[in-house]
C-alpha cells in the first residue's frame, strides 16, 4: 500500500491517502448535483460591483455546475488525473481542502475577471491543479524531497494536462489540436484557474522551504 502515498513525507492520520477518497467524494458532487438538474434553480445575480455574500455564493457554486454530460465528464477526468496526484502527495484532508479552496478562491476571481455569472463549470479547478502541480513538479527535484516515483508520475501528469489542454472546438463542429495549449491561453477561467493554482503551490512550496531552512 505504500504506493499511495508519497514516501517523501512523514505519515499520519492527516496526510494519509484514504484511496482517493477525497477528490472521489468532491467529484461525486458534481455528477449529483448534475443528475438533479440542479442549474435550473440557481438564480443569477445582477452585478458583481455591488459585493456581497450572494455573488460570492454563486461563484462557488457555478463550479459545481455543469452544462452538458461531454463537459461535466471531460472536467471530471482531468480533475481525477490531477486531483489523485496531489492526494497522493498532500493526503486526502489536505487535498479535499485544496480542491475547496480553489473553488471558492478560482470562481471568485473568474466572475470579477470575466463580469459575468453566465459560465458554469470545474475547468476551474481543473486548471488550478495544473498550476499547482507544476511548481510543486519543480520543487520536487530538491534532495530531501526527490524521488523516482514522484518525477516519473509527475512528468505524465503534466504531459496529459498539456496535450488535453491543446484541443479546440473548429467552427465546422470538429476538434483541433495544436501545440499551443488553447485551452489554457484563450478562456478566462481556464488561465485564472491556473495563476490562483501557482500562486497556492508557490505559497506551500516557498513556506515548506523556509521552514526546512530554519530546521538544518
Amino acid at each position: 500500500m505504500s504506493f499511495f502515498d508519497d514516501k517523501s513525507k512523514k505519515v499520519t492520520k492527516w496526510n494519509r491517502n484514504y484511496c482517493f477518497l477525497g477528490t472521489i467524494l468532491y467529484l461525486a458532487v458534481f455528477w449529483i448535483l448534475f443528475a438533479l438538474d440542479v442549474n435550473i434553480t440557481l438564480k443569477e445575480a445582477k452585478n458583481w460591483s455591488a459585493f456581497n455574500l450572494t455573488n460570492l455564493w454563486i461563484s462557488f457554486a457555478r463550479v459545481f455546475l455543469h452544462l452538458s454530460f461531454s463537459h461535466i465528464l471531460h472536467n471530471s477526468i482531468m480533475i481525477a488525473v490531477g486531483g489523485m496526484f496531489v492526494e497522493r502527495k498532500i493526503g486526502t484532508f489536505k487535498c479535499l481542502l485544496l480542491l475547496l479552496a480553489f473553488s471558492f478562491v478560482g470562481g471568485a476571481m473568474t466572475v470579477a475577471g470575466a463580469w459575468s455569472f453566465s459560465w458554469r463549470g470545474s475547468s476551474i479547478v481543473w486548471f488550478a491543479l495544473y498550476g499547482y502541480i507544476l511548481v510543486d513538479y519543480l520543487f520536487s527535484f530538491q534532495k530531501d524531497r526527490r524521488n523516482k516515483t514522484n518525477i516519473i508520475l509527475g512528468a505524465i501528469v503534466l504531459v496529459v494536462e498539456y496535450i488535453r489542454s491543446g484541443f479546440f472546438d473548429n467552427i465546422d463542429g470538429s476538434i483541433g489540436w495544436g501545440i499551443v495549449p488553447y485551452q489554457l491561453i484563450y478562456n478566462v477561467g481556464h488561465y485564472v484557474g491556473f495563476i490562483v493554482g501557482v500562486i497556492f503551490a508557490l505559497t506551500v512550496c516557498l513556506t515548506r522551504l523556509e521552514v526546512s531552512k530554519k530546521e538544518q
